[in-house]
């Protein structure tokens, strides 16, 4: 093929790729979309409602599962995914606000000697474990049932730190 030739094929298919790639829209349009509707029951303390989600397969295979998260039940227990990925920590590395309000009345209520504590550990034990690490955790628990309540306190307060 002489070399104009191969110029030509060369600008030709260029010329095609680009109006190909010009075709493509970005960012590439939803493939979701979202329409949940919500009632809160303030006296009873519930959240009822409905989701539609409409899903659009992009790929040439068929779906064989779909996976849905369920935002409060990240809060469930150590199992869920975002306690695995963070430990109870915002991407900043400090406590969530609800997990610093919640360190911080524990740590009041140690500090005021209050019995109290013992019932927010055992209350709380899913998220404080997580927040604070099962070993850091089990020695403040520890500490706090043997109503030592200053050495769960320094624990407590070295964590939080």
């Amino acid at each position: 093929m002489s070399s104009a030739k191969a110029a030509t094929l060369a600008a030709a298919l260029a010329v095609a790729a680009s109006a190909a790639f010009a075709a493509q829209t970005f960012p590439p349009p939803p493939v979701a979309s979202y329409q949940i509707t919500c009632r809160l029951d303030a006296d009873k303390k519930t959240v009822e409602g409905t989701e539609v989600l409409t899903w659009k397969n992009t790929t040439s295979r068929p779906a064989k599962t779909l996976r849905f998260h369920l935002y409060l039940n990240a809060f469930r227990n150590t199992l869920s995914t975002f306690w695995k990925e963070s430990r109870g920590e915002t991407r900043g590395g400090k406590h969530l606000p609800e997990t610093r309000m919640l360190l911080l009345h524990l740590a009041r209520l140690l500090d005021e000697g209050d019995g109290a504590a013992i019932d927010v550990l055992e209350q709380s034990a899913t998220v404080l474990a997580a927040s604070l690490g099962v070993e850091v955790f089990q020695e403040v628990t520890e500490a706090a049932h043997q109503f030592d309540f200053e050495a769960a306190l320094a624990t407590l307060q070295a964590a939080m730190a």
